[in-house]
Parts: C-alpha cells; structure tokens; sequence
C-alpha cells in the first residue's frame, strides 16, 4: 500500500464521527472484525462506514484486472469490493485524516495507493484508468473525461433528491460524513450526462439506497408493485423522521411506472460493460448463509459471497437432488459451485395470487392455494414422520397435521411459478426436521400478507387461514418461524436494522400524557401517532421533545401533511 498524504492540499477537519471511527476501531481492529465491535448506540454515519454491508453496492461487479481510480474514498468503504476482481486501485480522498485512516486500515494491501487531494485537477496521475467510480458529485465528469482510458467506465452513485426516503424530513442534506452535499434528481442526472457526450449508460437502482444495498434492479429488471423483494430492511438514521409510510408509498409510485423517478439512489454505469440486470444479497444473515443472487438475460446464478458461505450453495445442491427423486420439478442445478437456473420472465406464484386478491376473486385465489399444497403433499406423502420435532413437543399433540421427516421450508409462493398448469419450484435453501407441511403454507401466506399487505382490504388474515384450515396452529407456527429466524439471522447485524419495540413506545407515549388528551385535535394527532409508531424510530425524539406544546406538534403535523398533498404534483413535473 501506497500512501501520498501530504503532496497535496487536502481538508484538515476531524469531527467527533471522524475521531471515533479513527481511534475506536480503524486503530484497534482489522477491516473485516468491526462488525463485531459495533454497538447499538453506535452514530448512524460511523455504522454506515464500516459494517461489512456497506461493500454490497460494488461487491458484484467486475472490474476485469484492470486499473481503477474511485473519487472520494473516504475511510476505504468499497476498497475491498473494488479490489476482488481489479489489478490496482487508486483512491483520492479530500479529507486527510480520512485518507491516513485508510492507509491504517489497509496498511498489508500491494495494490493500493491512497492519495489526500481535495482537488483533482492539482493531481498528475501519470496514467489513465479503465474504471472511474464518483460519488455524490455530478460537477467533475468533465475532468474524469481526460483520465480515462478510451472505452473506459465511469460508475457514478447518486442519492436521489425526490427519493422516498427524504419526503417529509427536516434536514439538511449530508453525505456519511455529516458534511453537506447537493442532491441529484433523475432529469437532473441525464442532463448532466447529455451535457457531457455520455448516450451510452445504464441506470441501476439500489434499494434501500446505495450505503446499504440489498437488492439492486435496473431498466432491464424493473419492480412491480407487488414483487416482494421491494420491501428492505434499512438502518434508521436516528436524525430523520417522515411521516409517510416509505414502503407503502414506494409500492404506489411503482404501481403507477415511477419506480425509477422515487427510488432513494442510483448506480449509473456509463459506457456499461457488466451483463447482470438484478443482484440481490442477504444483508441479516449469518456468514455462513450469505449470498448473492444475480439475474442475466439467460440465466440466474446463485453465489456464496463469503468462503464459509460454500458449504450452503452444497446444501441447496443437496435439497434440489432430493426435491426432484420425490417428484417436484425444480428448475435449479449445480456448477462451479454455483446454482444455476434458466432465467423465467413470468410472474412468480404469490404475484399472481396478490392479483386475484386484490381483484376480490378470493375462490379463485384459495383454490389455487389449495392445488398447489395438494402437489406438496403428494409428492411428499411418504415421507412421513414418527412425532414432531422435539423442540415443538409442548406445543402440538395429536396427529391432525402432515408432520414428515424432512420439511423444505422454501417451497413457498415466492419460490415457485405456475406455468401451463405445473408448478415449477426455485432457490430450495432450507430443508428442516420433523415439522408439518401446513408450516410451508403459513410461511408463504404470512410473507404474502407482509409484502402485499393491501389484500387485507378484502380479506383478513385470518379468513385465509381458516379458509385452508390453519386457523388453530398459528401459534405452533409462528414458534417455527422465529425457531428459524434464530437459526439463520445474525443478531449482531440485525440489531441495527431493529425499531423500537411497541413496549418502549407505549411507555412514552404514557409518560407524556398522551392518552389523556381530551380535545378533537388532540385525539387525531393521537390517531396519527398510533399509525406511525411502528415505523419510524425517530417519532422518539418527537415524543422527548418535552417543551414543544401539543399545539405546536399538530401544527407542524398540518405542515407535513399539506406538503404529502403536493407529492403527486411532483410525479407529474418529473415526467413531463
């Protein structure tokens, strides 16, 4: 590793952020133990630099052995992605101390040279660079132009200014180092791409946003409404707070083709040379589940992300083999220690029972249900077991449910596709001892419920358990599931992504006095708080905001509200 800190000016400001993710980890641990070290009280900006999520948005792409320059690298966040698959890397970081933290973090890394510069134009790079990755900044393309190699790309990652996550919230806009930035909406970016002679691109959209990506689509492969892997976890910032429902409004904007015009970040690959068209990844799990799933016009490839993630891409192999000696048609096989599956441009299951429900045509969607667990069970018949699993004894007796040997819990909605009258199944992961078969049915109508929670306006829950005869082990079920959840979350990364429980909320609420309000405004602002408590963590600090009056609250309520009244007015200048 190659360090040229003091050759050029560069910014010489260290907050206490900085401080902290200098002295408390970058100086005590190596770059791949900080998830360990990691507290929940930890600064939303120190959190977002260091856990190992953070890579996913660049971890996927391949660099082809070739030279890269990445524009503000700040503590080395994408310095190990980047570095997979290229020869050699060069970072540019404006702030010094930034700069000289990375150096520390990858001190043992040959192909690395990190250089201090809060201006590009003061440096003589001596070479040009196949790949250029920029941030947050739309006003050095020009520059970037003269140092990149002919036929070279440039990966630009943009917040986007009209995106979900910024509706309703009173801040100013900062990047992860608490410093301000300018915010780009998509007119604004193909602008600046057409000012600039860049026609050949192409838009990837990262969800939740670009510093802890998920799941990323692109003009290739665009969401729908009801596609479940729209719905993403995200760590909070416990700065922001909106009154609006993230989720449910993105699902709207999507519903109505402005996904790409409300989504929070953009990857813009300029001058394109990957093929993927979707990249999913499992940011909770734990190390040894952890993959990543990408999609291309042929195929679907499923990879471990991590050494000890291989021995799982094995056991899908495994489940897949048994799956198809009992009689199921999966599409699924294995290779170079991957799965792979022809790509299939169809709905998959629960997409087309979401639309019978919401369509009111509940017969039709339940008598679907009921086909598709016949051909469970059938294929499954013999397969039965003795008793059910010993962890669950206290909890089942009797013999009312299909208890077999070996449960696949993945053959859920989700993971299957209703073709010319068959059901093709997918991405078998898990396979579980001793449970019932109806566990595969509660699993994949409570993930319907959760990702299309808009078919409860003709159906409760609980009438489409009782219409297929689960209604009384819900409970039974619900221990399996969190059973299951324990066994593959890694609980020292999902407590970032965890809320406030209801207890704790509750317990505020009482000590403010809340429930005692007794004037009409004051029981609809209650109305309000009980709608948005369950999502957004920073209704706390609204509620410990002791001396603001109530009148005061409901005031700056009427605000936002009147501000969610103009949302669809923006839709409509976006798009002319």
């Amino acid at each position: 590793m190659k360090a040229i800190l003091d050759k050029y000016n560069s910014d010489f400001i260290k907050n206490n952020i900085d401080n902290d993710i200098i002295e408390n980890y970058i100086k005590k641990y190596k770059s791949n133990e900080y998830d360990k070290y990691l507290t929940d009280n930890v600064e939303y900006e120190t959190l977002q630099a260091l856990i190992s999520n953070r890579e996913n948005i660049l971890s996927w792409y391949n660099f082809q052995d070739s030279n890269v320059l990445e524009l503000s690298s700040g503590y080395g966040e994408l310095t190990l992605s980047i570095l997979k698959t290229a020869r050699k890397l060069v970072c540019v970081e404006k702030n010094k101390f930034r700069a000289e933290a990375s150096s520390i973090r990858y001190k043992d890394l040959e192909n690395l040279t990190i250089i201090a510069s809060n201006n590009l134009d003061d440096i003589n790079f001596n070479e040009k660079f196949d790949f250029i990755i920029v941030k947050d900044n739309l006003e050095d393309l020009d520059k970037i132009k003269e140092i990149l190699n002919e036929n070279g790309t440039i990966l630009l990652l943009i917040n986007n200014k009209y995106g979900v996550s910024n509706f309703g919230k009173e801040r100013e806009y900062k990047n992860l180092y608490n410093e301000k930035i300018g915010l780009f909406n998509l007119k604004e970016i193909e602008n600046k791409l057409k000012e600039n002679n860049f026609i050949n691109y192409k838009m990837f959209y990262p969800l939740p946003n670009y510093y802890n990506t998920n799941i990323i689509f692109s003009d290739d492969y665009m969401p729908s409404a009801n596609n479940s892997k729209i719905i993403n976890n995200s760590i909070v910032n416990k700065n922001d707070f909106s009154v609006i429902n993230e989720f449910n409004v993105l699902k709207q904007v999507t519903d109505d083709g402005y996904f790409k015009y409300f989504t929070n970040s953009y990857l813009i690959e300029i001058n394109p040379k990957s093929k993927e068209k979707f990249i999913g990844f499992n940011n909770i799990r734990k190390e040894e589940f952890r993959l990543c799933t990408k999609i291309y016009n042929e195929n679907v490839i499923k990879e471990p992300i991590t050494k000890k993630a291989e021995k799982h891409i094995l056991n899908i192999k495994n489940n897949n083999e048994s799956l198809k000696q009992l009689g199921f048609d999966i599409i699924d096989e294995f290779k170079e220690n991957k799965i792979y599956s022809k790509f299939i441009n169809k709905n998959t299951f629960d997409q087309i029972l979401v639309e019978k429900f919401k369509n009111n045509n509940i017969d039709l969607a339940i008598e679907l249900i009921n086909k598709w667990f016949e051909v469970i069970k059938n294929n499954l018949k013999n397969e039965k077991s003795e008793s059910i699993n010993s962890k669950f004894e206290d909890d089942y007796s009797g013999d009312e449910l299909n208890v077999v040997k070996n449960l696949y819990i993945d053959l859920v909605f989700e993971n299957t596709f209703y073709i010319d009258n068959k059901f093709l199944f997918y991405d078998q992961e898990w396979c579980l001892q001793d449970l019932p078969l109806e566990f595969i049915l509660y699993r994949s109508i409570n993930n319907l419920i959760i990702y299309n929670s808009e078919i409860l306006q003709n159906i409760k829950s609980e009438e489409i358990f009782e219409k297929i005869g689960i209604a009384s082990y819900i409970n039974l079920f619900e221990k399996i599931e969190r059973y299951f959840q324990k066994y593959v979350i890694d609980e020292n990364i999902q407590k970032f992504y965890d809320k406030k429980s209801i207890s704790e909320l509750e317990k505020i609420k009482d000590e403010l006095g809340l429930y005692k309000a007794e004037n009409n405004k004051k029981e609809k602002y209650i109305t309000f708080l009980e709608n948005t408590i369950k999502e957004k963590e920073k209704l706390i600090t609204i509620l410990e905001e002791k001396t603001k009056t109530q009148e005061e609250r409901i005031k700056e309520n009427n605000d936002v509200m009147a501000e969610k009244k103009g949302f669809f007015s923006i839709i409509k200048k976006l798009i002319k």
